[in-house]
């Protein structure tokens, strides 16, 4: 899956913004397990979505149109046809987007499922991942 995901970023020209990102997020106790959270930031994540939980209010209704309104605005201004989300959650965002590619990571693999599902086995130029193996 690293592979694919570095392929696709490198072919997109986003690799380098990537690995820069990358060498900024603190490897915090939190973020790699064995603490509170038990699993860190990926578990919390991962259990939620599997106990039927969503990306949350943000990501559903009046404030994900307030997003999407923002968001597909300079998008369309701007000219840009391609778009990463790092943390896609269940993909519901997305459904209020207007990108012509888009790649969407997450830390859950039960949210990755559910982007797929949700959005037809990531077809019509939707690409879906996970970014579990690249922290």
């Amino acid at each position: 899956m690293k592979q694919i995901i570095k392929k696709i970023l490198l072919a997109l020209g986003l690799w380098p913004a990537f690995k820069k990102i990358s060498s900024l997020m603190p490897k915090s106790k939190a973020m790699s397990g064995g603490d509170a959270m038990r699993g860190g930031s990926a578990g919390y994540w991962e259990r939620r979505y599997k106990s039927g939980g969503t990306s949350g209010a943000g990501s559903y209704n009046i404030l994900a149109q307030y997003k999407a309104d923002i968001l597909n605005e300079f998008v369309r201004e701007n000219n840009i046809h391609s778009m990463v989300e790092w943390g896609c959650g269940d993909g519901n965002q997305l459904s209020y987007m207007r990108y012509d590619e888009y790649l969407g990571l997450d830390v859950s693999n039960k949210a990755v499922q559910l982007c797929r599902r949700k959005m037809g086995g990531g077809g019509g130029g939707k690409i879906w991942g996970h970014t579990q193996r690249f922290f």
